[in-house]
């Protein structure tokens, strides 16, 4: 993004009001974005996203999370602001307002302040039109995802043999996985995102004509979002991307993947196969060898190569038409994608590689100090603006979205009747100062804010105390995720630091961070209580068995009860506090099975603890080692507390 002249700069100073521009990919992890500085290389993939990024006013989170790594809840959690068990939104199907039918999308909440509202592309997931979120009808912009007539022609044919068969199974929609368009002259528009980019453009030409033709007084500004489809399957991209994706200029695709399962994890944590390319035609060899994997990967970059490009194209068109400074782009990923990881090629599940995405603020820098002297008293207009880039490791989620936007262009509230939204406003950490030298600052992690009194761990001659979570929501760096599987819900919490205090020192010393994941078990029908003792006797016994080094028979048949102790015997009381999953649980089977009542049983099935310090991978729980009794009980404490909000700080000690 080109500078602007100074007397364009001074005629947006007086613009009372900021647009937005909105950029979704899909499938994207953070980690193939060169922003990061993660992987040598990875900058050639995404020139025009790097340069954003490096923007002044711009604020690149190296730790932000999904909410649920499946494109439509993923979707509907941070438009709506609000986590997939308050939308009800678990798969591809589900309807947002069949669950929430007085709730406020993102959009339409910028639309019922006065701002021109339209979207592009997949912003919501395929299908799902809101069309109380746009001011005029959402275009679906669509291509076939093949350009090479013999695809094209492979797919009519077995479209053609599907009707005229009687195998169901038979899926006319899906053709190769890999295509290379080598036409000569080959232009990305034949392909859905080249196709959303120029869409986009005209949406900004649109917008603003329309700004221009009502009047600033009239309409606040626009807020534009455009959703690409790439890097999601299939991957095919013109040839020149593809060529520019090879090992010298993109080395990492060369690192070795661990393919193995975590170690002592439930297998429903990462299904195998998890295998989504299963569903188009490959060599599946492919999966079983370092060449054919590298060659995988090299189709997801290239795919990723090609999406920047027509972001680039986006923001160039922005510039073009003079509304860099007057617009505020937020660009995120809905959730991210595992390449061989835990032998999985998939998104589903609450890994690392699942649900880590990148995520970008970029606002202009006068926005803030431009308001020093006007009526309006911004919160931070007393603070100095953020003069260069910033790259922050706080852990933050996508459902802070919603309230992040509403600060930064100073919305309204949203109206009694709507949804209570459950992120956190990020509007404080884009325009702190900072004391850093260098174009891309780096902010430090944040410390917990920690309890009164220590804690020991173990007996009492124990000397190794630590700090306990007392109020969750005065601190960043606390990231939820969820995922159903079958009967079963994995619900994740993730800490990116770890404040040791000892009693001779203050000192503080930060790690990268632990995920805790609690698995539960509900059940969708009646059973008989025998069936409930048996069943449930089994499960703690299997707990019991591969996380406590004592006797199954010290508990009793309550997975509330057994997770109290095991809690317990690792210096947290949870005072009964687990009761809400039952009736949450409870809650969720009646809406699955569409009846008045089930007397179903919830139960604590697995529990997972991933210490991503020593482990980035997550190859190992060590839910069962004593040795982390610490980090699981303040996770545990965290998890209880912060879990959608449900539990009161005051109901536990």
């Amino acid at each position: 993004m080109a500078g602007s002249t100074e007397s364009s700069s001074h005629h947006h100073r007086k613009q009372k009001h900021l647009n937005v521009l909105m950029l979704i990919i899909d499938d994207l992890r953070a980690d193939y974005l060169g922003a990061y500085n993660e992987r040598d290389g990875a900058a050639a993939l995404t020139p025009n996203l790097d340069s954003l990024a490096k923007q002044s006013g711009s604020t690149l989170f190296s730790k932000a999370y999904c909410q649920y790594a499946l494109c439509s809840p993923s979707r509907m959690s941070f438009l709506t602001g609000v986590r997939p068990d308050t939308t009800r939104v678990y798969d591809l199907k589900q309807r947002l307002r069949t669950h929430l039918p007085n709730a406020i999308s993102l959009p339409q909440h910028f639309h019922e302040n006065g701002y021109f509202t339209k979207g592009i592309g997949k912003v919501w997931h395929r299908g799902h039109v809101d069309e109380l979120s746009w001011s005029v009808e959402q275009p679906w912009v669509d291509r076939p995802h093949y350009a090479l007539p013999r695809n094209l022609d492979a797919l009519k044919l077995r479209a053609q043999n599907m009707h005229e068969s009687k195998n169901r199974r038979l899926k006319p929609q899906l053709g190769p996985l890999i295509e290379v368009d080598d036409t000569v002259g080959q232009r990305d528009d034949v392909y859905t995102d080249g196709a959303i980019a120029h869409a986009a453009v005209a949406a900004l030409q649109e917008a603003k004509s329309h700004l221009i033709a009502s009047g600033d007084e009239k309409k606040k500004g626009f807020f534009v979002a455009v959703g690409f489809m790439k890097p999601h399957l299939p991957w095919c991209v013109p040839k020149r991307y593809w060529d520019a994706v090879n090992v010298s200029t993109v080395p990492f695709l060369t690192d070795t993947v661990s393919s193995a399962p975590s170690k002592r994890s439930p297998t429903r944590a990462v299904p195998i196969p998890g295998n989504e390319l299963a569903t188009y035609h490959f060599n599946h060899k492919d999966l079983k060898s370092f060449t054919g994997m590298q060659e995988l990967r090299r189709a997801y970059a290239a795919c990723v190569h090609f999406v920047d490009a027509q972001v680039g194209i986006v923001l160039s068109a922005l510039n073009g038409l003079g509304l860099q400074e007057s617009t505020a782009i937020v660009f995120l990923s809905d959730h991210g994608y595992k390449l061989g990881e835990h032998g999985s090629w998939t998104k589903g599940t609450n890994v690392e590689e699942d649900t880590r995405v990148p995520l970008l603020f970029h606002i202009p820098k006068w926005y803030i100090s431009g308001h020093q002297h006007s009526s309006y008293q911004h919160p931070l207009a007393s603070t100095e603006a953020n003069p260069s880039a910033v790259l922050d490791d706080s852990v933050v989620e996508l459902v802070d979205l919603f309230p992040t936007l509403i600060d930064i262009c100073r919305l309204s509230s949203l109206p009694t009747g709507s949804q209570t939204l459950e992120g956190k406003s990020l509007f404080p950490s884009l325009s702190r100062p900072l004391e850093l030298e260098g174009r891309m600052k780096r902010r430090p992690q944040p410390a917990l804010s920690a309890h009164e009194e220590q804690i020991f761990v173990g007996a009492q001659k124990s000397k190794v105390p630590y700090a306990v979570m007392h109020d969750i929501d005065q601190n960043c760096g606390v990231a939820f995720s969820q995922v159903l599987s079958g009967k079963f819900m994995g619900y994740s919490v993730r800490r990116s630091c770890v404040r040791e205090a000892s009693r001779k020192s203050t000192t503080e010393h930060y790690r990268s961070g632990h995920r805790l994941t609690i698995w539960i078990e509900f059940a969708t029908k009646a059973l008989s209580v025998g069936s409930q003792i048996q069943i449930e006797r089994a499960r703690v016994e299997s707990l019991a068995k591969s996380l406590l080094p004592i006797s199954p028979d010290s508990y009793t048949l309550s997975s509330s009860t057994f997770l109290e102790t095991f809690c317990t015997s690792r210096g947290v009381n949870l005072n009964g506090n687990l009761t809400w999953l039952g009736e949450r649980m409870s809650e969720l089977a009646i809406q699955e099975e569409g009846s008045d009542r089930v007397s179903g049983m919830t139960m604590l099935n697995a529990i997972e603890l991933y210490n991503l310090d020593t482990d980035p991978y997550e190859a190992v729980n060590v839910a069962g080692d004593m040795g982390h009794a610490p980090i699981f009980g303040m996770l545990t404490c965290q998890w209880l507390k912060g879990w959608r909000g449900l539990l009161r700080n005051d109901r536990l000690t």
